[in-house]
């Protein structure tokens, strides 16, 4: 039963993700055109590349979501965890539950900036709460 939920909650993740990065479009039968862009003497202005992407260390020390007890306002991960002893703690999913989804690292809005999606948990007097999937993006920050 645990594999299956993992499996089940691995798909639910990356649905998620391609339905939010825009690859889950039905196609069409109509063929699309984009138009030429207009001839122009002077140079075309550039748009600076994104320079910051989500990393591994991002998500390791995101900020905390409002979903677990002992929650305090700019609180983060350290090491992909937070501990209050025997009161409980927080924590990416996958660095504790066995054959929990791996994070997945894609761009979900656009941007050309890869966020990533995690399944997030926390416990307090021996009770885990449910996982709960969060998105992240450069520096830990928790998108909406």
């Amino acid at each position: 039963m645990r594999l299956s939920a993992a499996l089940s909650g691995l798909a639910i993740a990356i649905s998620t993700a391609l339905a939010l990065s825009g690859c889950a479009t039905a196609p069409t039968s109509e063929p699309t055109t984009t138009p030429a862009p207009p001839a122009s003497s002077s140079s075309a202005p550039t748009t600076a590349a994104p320079t910051a992407t989500t990393t591994e260390a991002d998500l390791l020390s995101m900020e905390v979501p409002d979903y677990c007890p002992n929650f305090a306002p700019g609180m983060r991960l350290e090491n992909g965890s937070r501990s209050f002893g025997a009161d409980g703690g927080m924590y990416l999913a996958h660095l504790e539950i066995d054959n929990s989804p791996q994070p997945v690292f894609t761009d979900l809005n656009g941007d050309g900036v890869d966020e990533a999606v995690a399944f997030f948990s926390c416990h307090a007097g021996g009770v885990s709460w449910h996982e709960v999937l969060v998105m992240v993006g450069p520096g830990g920050a928790l998108l909406d």
